[in-house]
């Protein structure tokens, strides 16, 4: 099985390009979901890494996509076939957050300072 990570800043993406490929039949999980992510003790928001390790070690599809960006994903790289990276312009992701409504994240200041770092 091929396995694919979709990464990249929050508003660059990667929430709609994941939903676009569960329709089109792949299988895809959106990891910063909850369920497959949560608060560690210091507020960040974290992948579950024993789920992503059992989901990564999984053989029941052709091609796994998934999506997320956290601190530790780089454990799993060596699990992974291919990463990409998604980005966009600093004026289309500050766009993109202020208007979203599925997610806050991004709309306090120091959270938009962080993605436009």
């Amino acid at each position: 099985m091929k396995r694919v990570l979709l990464t990249g800043m929050s508003g660059t993406g990667k929430s709609t390009l994941i939903q676009e490929l569960g329709k089109l039949g792949y299988k895809s999980i959106d990891l910063d979901e909850p369920g497959w992510s949560q608060y560690s003790a210091d507020g960040d928001w974290v992948w579950r890494e024993e789920r992503v390790a059992e989901l990564l070690a999984t053989e029941d599809a052709e091609i796994l996509f998934i999506s997320g960006c956290t601190e530790s994903q780089v454990k799993f790289y060596p699990q992974l076939d291919h990463i990409i990276l998604l980005s966009a312009p600093a004026e289309v992701l500050v766009d993109r957050l202020m208007t979203r409504t599925n997610n806050a994240y991004g709309k306090r200041p120091e959270e938009l300072a962080d993605v436009l770092r």
